[in-house]
């Protein structure tokens, strides 16, 4: 399960709309790695509203592709969101997919969901 801010799409091929660029990283993406104990956080908290309002489809075992465009669409729920109570680590994981949202949107790259 990883986040994968894409910092160059220069040359990268696509599997449908979204980027092949390494799990591992490298010199254009930049990975997060987070557990499959997360899972559940995501899944009750995460997936049905950014589905809907990014017209995107993730869920167990899926990858999607947040291009600049959407990841302000994510970045203004992720704001919402942090600002109601939340569990410690659903926070911070939520703040680090922010930080990639963001910088997605300076570069007018984006990010690669995949869980």
């Amino acid at each position: 399960m990883q986040y994968r801010l894409v910092l160059d799409l220069t040359g990268v091929s696509y599997y449908g709309h979204i980027p092949e660029v390494s799990q591992c990283g490298g010199p254009n993406v930049k990975v997060f790695q987070f557990e499959l104990e997360d899972w559940p956080l995501f899944r009750d908290d995460f997936i049905e509203p950014v589905d809907a309002l990014c017209d995107v489809l993730l869920d167990y075992g899926d990858v999607d592709y947040f291009d600049a465009e959407k990841c302000k669409l994510l970045h203004g729920w992720l704001q919402a969101r942090l600002g109601k109570p939340i569990v410690p680590r659903l926070e911070f994981l939520y703040r680090k997919l922010d930080e990639f949202a963001l910088r997605a949107i300076e570069l007018d790259t984006g990010v690669v969901v995949e869980f």
